[in-house]
């Protein structure tokens, strides 16, 4: 059981729909992981951390064991 309730895209504003939208369609996914839904209490902050880690992932050029490493340490 999560200590954090996850969010359901349901009980969002139209501004956390478009966020949650986002993070999906980043990640090619036909939901959005639980990790970000508990994270999703602060729309803004999700926004920004999802943002810098698909930067990161999926447009970077940098070699793939560095982005992995980048993705530990943020």
């Amino acid at each position: 059981m999560a200590r954090v309730p996850y969010v359901d895209r349901e009980n969002m504003d139209e501004a956390g729909k478009v966020i949650y939208d986002r993070i999906r369609k980043d990640r090619n996914a036909p939901e959005v992981g639980q990790q970000f839904r508990a994270l999703l209490h602060s729309q803004k902050a999700t926004s920004h951390l999802t943002s810098m880690g698909t930067q990161l992932r999926f447009h970077s050029s940098l070699p793939e064991p560095l982005k992995e490493v980048a993705i530990l340490l943020i």
